[in-house]
């Protein structure tokens, strides 16, 4: 029950309060009846409010960075789950956290606590695409990460992430070529700059064209991911810090 009884469910509680006390001022009803109907409100809508509030903002918390705090309220939820169902889920969004802050290890903990049947499929393509997403993060089996992503593709040939997830996979082949048309249908399909997380497509086109030769151009991809903030501004803003950029260039982290 931790979800129900910590800032984000202290926050929609505050909320509820508030607009029973104002609806009771504006009824003419008994004195008992207008303390009843900011507790009634209170009761009937702080659970299902709490966890639609908590779901929205644990997106937000992860797309602007604050991880800690999306770690912590990701692991409360996972803890308060009741059935396996939003066990998953829930392990699901435990995951999507460590891989924004760049924790693959604990990102891949999470994934293979999910279990998924062959009646599944998009589910099934959206776990294998990210374990193979984390794995060709950590550089280990690169074999084993491209089968997973091929077999996501498969099932959903058109899911941008799963374009930039086998990009990285090239990029970490050294076949850059390769990468560089991926990476570019990924933008294609889905051109916001958030996603798979921000700044990372930017900042893996960065990467390619330094590989490629293309330093200018390079260089103002790294300058873009810089200004994303978050895990891969940041790997951006050390990147270009390594490569002797001027730090006008950069954008403070």
């Amino acid at each position: 029950m931790g979800r129900f009884f910590n800032r984000e469910a202290a926050i929609v509680a505050l909320a509820l309060l508030v607009v029973g006390v104002v609806c009771a001022l504006f009824v003419e009803v008994p004195v008992w009846a207008k303390v009843a109907i900011p507790v009634t409100v209170l009761a009937v809508l702080h659970w299902p409010l709490t966890i639609s509030f908590q779901d929205w903002i644990l997106e937000v918390y992860t797309e602007r960075g604050c991880f800690d705090r999306a770690l912590t309220l990701a692991l409360a939820i996972r803890e308060a789950a009741m059935d396996r169902k939003s066990r998953q889920r829930a392990a699901l969004n435990v995951a999507f956290v460590h891989m924004a802050r760049g924790d693959y290890a604990n990102a891949l903990a999470n994934l293979r606590t999910i279990v998924v049947t062959s009646e599944q499929a998009a589910y099934k393509a959206v776990i294998d695409g990210l374990t193979g997403y984390c794995f060709a993060q950590q550089g280990g089996d690169l074999v084993e990460a491209e089968r997973l992503v091929q077999s996501s593709l498969t099932a959903q040939p058109e899911e941008a992430n799963f374009v930039t997830f086998l990009s990285l996979i090239r990029l970490k082949q050294g076949r850059y070529e390769e990468a560089r048309a991926l990476l570019e249908k990924s933008i294609a399909l889905d051109p916001d700059p958030k996603d798979p997380h921000p700044g990372e497509r930017a900042y893996m086109m960065g990467l390619i064209l330094e590989r490629l030769g293309e330093t200018a151009n390079a260089r103002k991809h790294l300058e873009q991911a810089s200004r994303a903030g978050c895990f891969f501004g940041r790997k951006a803003a050390e990147h270009l810090r390594q490569s002797g950029a001027p730090e006008s260039a950069i954008v403070p982290q």
